[in-house]
């Protein structure tokens, strides 16, 4: 995990590219941030997190997706023209 330095940038987690503040995806956590330079990085990231294999992660994992799925769901049935 690796902040932004004294200049606003950050070096990606993944590739090691170092990109401006306000560029990327910069996630913040309790314990420090994560900066992918990247859409790509972030997504090679989230695979090495999923293929980790551990069972918390994965659950936590697919049970966002299944809420996430839901909402957009109900948000279509929302957006649908009633007759």
């Amino acid at each position: 995990m690796v902040g932004a330095n004294s200049g606003g940038r950050f070096r990606c987690c993944v590739c090691g590219r170092v990109f401006p503040k306000g560029q990327g995806i910069v996630v913040a956590l309790s314990g420090g941030v994560l900066a992918f330079h990247s859409s790509k990085c972030a997504a090679r990231f989230l695979r090495l997190l999923l293929d980790s294999g551990s069972k918390e992660v994965m659950s936590t994992a697919l049970r966002l997706a299944r809420e996430l799925e839901s909402k957009l769901v109900e948000a279509q049935e929302r957006r649908a023209k009633k007759i």
